[in-house]
């Protein structure tokens, strides 16, 4: 795993920069991000299944989408 791209998507969860984290996962194979996803801790590792189902509450600078 790359160490530099962890690195990154550690620091824009931190950050709760929800567009950054999506540009970091999205050309990512699904494979390839449940291996990142293993070397996230627990609330690193819940923060990603949220943004991916749309739920962007605890997101900076984003709007949550409508319903």
């Amino acid at each position: 795993m790359q160490e530099d791209l962890l690195r990154r998507l550690r620091k824009e969860i931190k950050a709760k920069h929800c567009e950054n984290i999506l540009q970091i996962l999205t050309p990512l194979h699904p494979a390839d991000i449940a291996e990142l996803m293993e070397h996230l801790d627990t609330h690193e590792r819940r923060f990603l299944p949220a943004l991916h189902y749309g739920y962007r509450p605890y997101c900076r600078c984003i709007a949550t989408p409508k319903r």
